[in-house]
């Protein structure tokens, strides 16, 4: 893994998300960390599959259409780079 790939990995932003609030024992609005990690050609992949909302390619969650979650896509264009589905699972983020 290449430090450029490390520092974009950790520079990825908490997402507005659900998560679970153990004292209230409910979901509740929040930020939360996407499951992400560093592929073999130093791409940043984020899962599509952990419930944080952080992509749907289906468009289940977001109207019909894929998608990957407007913050991410914000940081994705500040850093110059663009998300690309791997699969339904999986997107990545390129640099052009």
């Amino acid at each position: 893994m290449s430090k450029k790939a490390e520092k974009l990995l950790a520079s990825l932003p908490e997402i507005k998300s659900y998560k679970w609030d153990k004292e209230l024992g409910e979901l509740v609005e929040g930020k939360v960390k996407v499951r992400a990690w560093v592929g073999e050609d130093d791409e940043i992949l984020v899962s599509a599959e952990n419930g944080d909302g952080a992509a749907d390619y289906y468009g289940e969650f977001s109207g019909g259409d894929p998608k990957v979650h407007e913050d991410l896509e914000k940081w994705a264009e500040k850093k110059g780079g663009i998300w690309e589905w791997v699969n339904p699972g999986v997107v990545a983020f390129w640099l052009n």
